[in-house]
């Protein structure tokens, strides 16, 4: 038996009870709604941000290691990865858990600390010349530098960008505050932050959010 299609909850003018907002693109896992939960918190899913696809071409194979910068960014240069055979390291645990069950290698993953902080040790993993950096278009992270202070060169490979999603105000507008904000992305907080009230908790994650915030908040 087929099953019904998951509906969203009808907002109204009335207000609603939410307790997080989740502002991936993707739907959160059930593990975490789960976890959530358990703390007491209703999760609602409204993204940011929206993606597409850039349809560059991957002419990675002059370079003798990737760095691949988040899950969607494995999932769209896979085909290329998989015929790769350079040393590839990845911005986090679950891009690199993304690429390990495509049948992948990864020599490192690396922190929360950001690329910049990690490149040294990848480097020490795997001495290499010339980096293929699979990412958005748009990344936080300084390529130049880190091309300087590691004496590598490297090549951006912008494999999606991603917009401002469309957001609906009354949607909003129902939510009831205070509320906690989940955020990924610079662009995901500048999108998103009008919204914000000052009693809200807000939870940043990366450099690019936590930066958006200070400066914008």
């Amino acid at each position: 038996m087929s099953q019904e299609p998951k509906r969203l909850p009808h907002f109204g003018t009335r207000n609603i009870n939410v307790n997080l907002i989740f502002t991936k693109i993707d739907a959160p896992s059930k593990e975490f709604v789960e976890s959530e939960k358990a703390k007491g918190n209703v999760v609602l899913h409204i993204p940011a941000l929206k993606f597409s696809k850039t349809e560059i071409s991957l002419e990675i194979f002059e370079c003798d290691a990737a760095f691949v910068g988040s899950p969607r960014a494995a999932m769209i240069a896979c085909d290329a990865l998989k015929n790769f055979n350079g040393s590839i390291f990845t911005a986090g645990e679950k891009t690199a858990q993304f690429l390990l069950q495509q049948g992948i290698s990864v020599a490192a993953a690396g922190t929360l600390e950001g690329a910049s902080k990690n490149f040294p040790e990848f480097l020490r993993i795997r001495k290499t010349k010339k980096i293929a950096w699979i990412s958005a278009q748009e990344t936080a992270a300084d390529l130049t530098k880190i091309a300087e202070e590691n004496h590598v060169a490297i090549q951006h490979f912008p494999v999606y960008k991603t917009n401002a999603a469309e957001i609906d105000e009354e949607k909003m507008q129902a939510l009831t505050h205070p509320l906690i904000w989940n955020f990924y992305s610079g662009k995901a907080v500048k999108a998103m932050l009008r919204f914000v009230q000052k009693n809200d908790a807000v939870n940043l994650f990366g450099a690019s959010a936590k930066k958006a915030f200070e400066e914008n908040f």
